[in-house]
C-alpha cells in the first residue's frame, strides 16, 4: 500500500539525515545496524521520552520505541557514532526524535553538518525544501525546515541542532527531530507540539 510506503521513506529517511549530518562535519560514516533502551513517563495527554543518558526530553502523543544504533567504523581514523532514535510510527505519521553522539572527532563546523544534512538527505530522498528557517536550539546552532516528498507523497518537518561544546574533548552532539505526515493527513499543529516539546535537560552532577 501508498501508505506504508511513504512512512518506510519517511523512517529512511530519519536514519539517512542523522547519519549525513554527523558526517557533512567530519568523515563519512556508514550504515547503522539496530538495538534498543528507553526511559518513558506520563505527563498531560502525552508521554515525556528522556534519552538513556538523560541529555533530552521529546513528548510523543503514543509511548515511542527506541533504538541505538552503532555503525562499525571503516578504519580507527574514523569518528565513532552512537544513534540513538526514539520513534513512533503508525499508518499515516511518523514522529522521530534522534541523537547522534560523535566521539574520536578532529574538527568538526556545525554549519555545514547542519546544511549538508538538509541539502544531501532532502534530495537523497527525492524531497524537497519548502522553508528553511535558522534556529537557536536552546543556544545551539539549528534549523527549522519543512519538505514535501513527490515520488512517495509525503509533508513534513524537521528541526536540527549542533552542540560542538565538548568539540576540544573529541566529542560533538547533534540533534533531530521529524514529524512526517501522508499530505492528506499533515497536521500542523501537532507537529509543531512534537518539535516545540524537544528540550535539553541539565547535566547530572
Amino acid at each position: 500500500m501508498r501508505s506504508n510506503l511513504s512512512l518506510t521513506s519517511a523512517h529512511r529517511f530519519a536514519a539517512a539525515s542523522i547519519v549525513v549530518l554527523a558526517a557533512c562535519g567530519s568523515d563519512p560514516a556508514p550504515e547503522p545496524a539496530p538495538s534498543a533502551s528507553a526511559s518513558v513517563s506520563v505527563s498531560d495527554t502525552w508521554l515525556a521520552h528522556r534519552d538513556a543518558d538523560g541529555a533530552f526530553e521529546a513528548r510523543f502523543p503514543a509511548q515511542p520505541k527506541v533504538q541505538e544504533l552503532r555503525p562499525p567504523q571503516k578504519s580507527n581514523d574514523e569518528m565513532k557514532l552512537v544513534v540513538t532514535n526514539a520513534q513512533l510510527a503508525e499508518e499515516s505519521r511518523l514522529l522521530v526524535a534522534t541523537k547522534v553522539v560523535m566521539t574520536d572527532v578532529e574538527k568538526y563546523d556545525c554549519e555545514s553538518g547542519l546544511k549538508g544534512m538538509l541539502k544531501t538527505a532532502l534530495a537523497g530522498m527525492g524531497c524537497t525544501a519548502n522553508e528553511e528557517t535558522p534556529r537557536e536550539v536552546q543556544g545551539l546552532p539549528g534549523r527549522d525546515v519543512s519538505f514535501t516528498c513527490e515520488k512517495r507523497p509525503m509533508r513534513g518537518v524537521m528541526r536540527i541542532g549542533c552542540d560542538a561544546r565538548r568539540l576540544a574533548e573529541h566529542s560533538v552532539t547533534a540533534y533531530s527531530l521529524m514529524a512526517a505526515y501522508q499530505n492528506e493527513s499533515f497536521d500542523a499543529a501537532e507537529a509543531a507540539r512534537f518539535l516545540d516539546s524537544f528540550a535539553l535537560l541539565p547535566a547530572s552532577p
